[in-house]
């Protein structure tokens, strides 16, 4: 499953499930320094977080009733580009792909 396709599930589950007093919170951290990430590769290059850096957004996150955990602030403006200019979005992300495969081969 795809990130975004985790997300478009939990805002189902909220949704659907939120009244009913089921909490839902979705994790988007950028790169988590785990044994899984390619430490030179696009999931650090705005820096790697440790992973009980993300257990306390998410615990932080599940003590308010936040739905949506960004533990690198980047990742917000992120998101807002990518819904004012989904094109340009897309070709920075293509460039970012680009290097980090040309990385892995």
């Amino acid at each position: 499953m795809t990130k975004s396709a985790a997300v478009a599930a939990a805002e189902w589950l909220s949704i659907t499930y939120g009244q009913s007093g089921v909490q839902v919170c979705c994790v988007c951290p950028q790169g988590v320094n785990t044994s899984m990430v390619d430490k030179q590769g696009s999931a650090a290059v705005d820096g790697l977080i440790e992973p009980k850096d993300v257990a306390v957004e998410l615990v932080q996150a599940l003590d308010s009733n936040k739905f949506l955990v960004l533990p690198h602030p980047q990742v917000k403006k992120y998101m807002m580009r990518k819904a004012e200019d989904p094109d340009r979005w897309l070709a920075g992300m293509r460039r970012l792909n680009a290097v980090s495969y040309t990385h892995l081969r």
